[in-house]
């Protein structure tokens, strides 16, 4: 599993890459129609977000949680650490 510490836990960015996808699917999007939806000019960057190799750019970020219905806060998976 692919993580990055962060000071408030650990940002895992395979299970945001399959949570946009997840999501993504269940709204009936295509990786082109993401892609076009917030102005990237090619899919292998929507793919690479789903398989967690990079984190979307924070607009990029903004702009699919609007398309999704959903807060970017939602697409972030951090596992918190232990108090």
């Amino acid at each position: 599993m692919k993580k990055r510490k962060t000071p408030l836990g650990l940002f895992d960015t395979i299970a945001m890459g399959q949570q946009i996808k997840t999501l993504c699917k269940e709204k009936g999007l295509k990786p082109g129609d993401v892609s076009e939806a917030v102005g990237i000019g090619t899919v292998q960057s929507i793919y690479r977000w789903y398989r967690g190799e990079v984190i979307p750019e924070i607009e990029h970020l903004y702009l699919v949680s609007r398309l999704l219905g959903t807060t970017v806060d939602e697409l972030l998976i951090i596992h918190e650490h232990p108090r």
